[in-house]
């Protein structure tokens, strides 16, 4: 049987981008082909199957170091096909057929500062400081899952101090929770319980394997070790401590330590048989940057509407975060509230997504909700498929506004490249109102909905759907026939013939 890979950093996120890597997989598999995920961290598939609605069955999960891209080409050696659906990883195919899915491109020519953060500055700040560099497994809320994985920046660590929250403290459930250093079970040097607060600190000194694997816990099967939280995790010392200044001063900087380093070159472009983009947005920009056609093969959309009851809602699906391709939730809330006090108080507004792991994505998760204080505002921060189903099919009207306030021409990737939560409300028979810039241009057209530049056009365009029931009616329907179009068979059948 031929062998084939996905490769992509984030899975444990599961996110949008994520579900389209599963895509692939589940596409390749049902071809005939022995399929693979690669990837850095664990992540519970089950998990990934009730949140995404993906069916991983038949599909390894094989970890990998985490390497640097131009180190990570040995390994797609091996396979038949290999798939990189990475966003801004860019690692030279070696397999025998290559598919490059792009879902933004980056570009080839680069600042000389732009050079030198990438090539020097990151680089000497991830050697000058100890820090985690990702944890997977924990949930909204810092909840621990069944295997949380915390990897570091360094492969050996002399201390970590681990803080956890126990809603319920039982000593039985203490002395049965796992540590692994690497494939080694490791006992804490210490443990300090403080039975009032119902809060345990676990001390571990020489780590082993930090950066490849980690620390692993691995939680019982029992009630009592249901909503344990992530407190605080330390790792004592200048180095961590600098770190930890470093990221409250320059926030952006964030991701940029946490990622590969996203170099691009010819050769590794060429090293690939297949460029594949998510939207005729991104075609242009990979034209644009790099001096090369691409294929446009578009994401399945799966969503499956579960209710035909329709509420007065408005509703908006994405991850919260500050920096990078921000969903512009707080913008949305003051759009919101200017529509509420302007006399529409028989609405509400729904946000459903994530709040990315870090210290400034959860400030600007509290900025939005403080903002929402005394409005008909509600968070869905960890729906699986069947929640969000749910909201979206009760919702009648779609807001997007990511790219909003940014310059197309100057920062392209700001834009929403393609806008698969929009389909997906599409299908759910919302009628999507979504900004005029990236790829939403392709899904909404005059049928089915809206595109706005301004706060008042969105407002306007609002006020339009909410007191004309027909015109309601009729996009909704409209949005529904459009997104048909986007299907796993269609996906299947399109990847194939770019295989053969």
């Amino acid at each position: 049987m031929q062998k084939a890979a996905i490769y992509n950093r984030w899975f444990f996120r599961l996110g949008g981008g994520e579900k389209h890597a599963f895509a692939f997989a589940e596409a390749l598999r049902d071809l005939g082909y022995h399929t693979e995920l690669l990837t850095h961290l664990w992540f519970d598939k089950k998990e990934a199957e009730k949140k995404l609605h993906v069916n991983l069955s038949g599909i390894d999960l094989k970890i990998i170091p985490n390497l640097l891209d131009s180190q990570l080409s040995s390994y797609t050696k091996e396979y038949d096909i290999f798939i990189n659906n990475s966003y801004l990883d860019f690692i030279q195919n070696r397999s025998k057929k290559g598919i490059l899915s792009v879902l933004f491109p980056s570009p080839l020519r680069t600042s000389f500062i732009t050079k030198m953060k990438r090539s020097v500055i990151i680089p000497f700040l991830r050697r000058l400081f100890i820090f985690p560099l990702s944890i997977s497994g924990v949930h909204q809320g810092n909840i621990l899952g069944p295997k949380v994985q915390i990897v570091f920046n360094e492969s050996f660590i002399k201390e970590v101090h681990l803080k956890l929250s126990f809603q319920l403290l039982a000593f039985s459930v203490l002395d049965k929770i796992q540590f692994l250093s690497g494939e080694k079970k490791i006992q804490p040097q210490d443990r300090f319980v403080d039975v009032r607060k119902n809060i345990v600190t676990f001390v571990f000194n020489n780590l082993h394997e930090a950066r490849d694997k980690g620390l692993i816990i691995l939680l019982p099967h029992s009630p009592y070790a249901e909503n344990i939280q992530l407190q605080n995790l330390t790792i004592p010392g200048l180095r961590n401590s600098l770190y930890g200044i470093f990221s409250k001063i320059f926030r952006s900087w964030e991701l940029r330590l946490h990622g590969g380093i996203n170099n691009i070159s010819i050769p590794i472009i060429s090293s690939y048989q297949h460029i594949v983009v998510n939207s005729e947005y991104t075609k242009h920009w990979v034209k644009k940057y790099w001096g090369v056609d691409s294929e446009v093969l578009y994401p399945p959309i799966d969503l499956v509407p579960k209710s035909i009851i329709k509420k007065n809602w408005i509703v908006n699906v994405g991850r919260f975060f500050r920096s990078g391709h921000s969903k512009k939730q707080y913008e949305m809330v003051n759009f919101f509230r200017e529509l509420y006090d302007g006399g529409k108080k028989e609405w509400e507004l729904h946000f459903i997504g994530t709040t990315e792991e870090g210290a400034t994505h959860k400030e600007y998760f509290e900025k939005v909700k403080t903002a929402a204080q005394g409005y008909p505002i509600y968070f869905h921060n960890n729906s699986d498929y069947q929640e969000l189903g749910k909201i979206v099919s009760e919702s009648k009207i779609y807001w997007h506004a990511t790219g909003y306030g940014e310059d197309e021409e100057t920062n392209p990737e700001m834009m929403e490249h393609f806008g698969q939560t929009t389909v997906e409300a599409m299908k759910a028979g919302c009628v999507p109102i979504v900004y005029a810039k990236g790829g939403q241009l392709e899904i909404v057209d005059k049928k089915v909905g809206f595109v706005w530049n301004t706060k008042e056009e969105l407002i306007a365009y609002t006020k339009k759907i909410m007191e004309d029931r027909e015109l309601l009616m009729k996009m909704s329907c409209e949005s529904q026939k459009k997104a048909a179009s986007y299907n796993i068979e269609t996906f299947r059948n399109k990847l194939q013939e770019i295989i053969n």
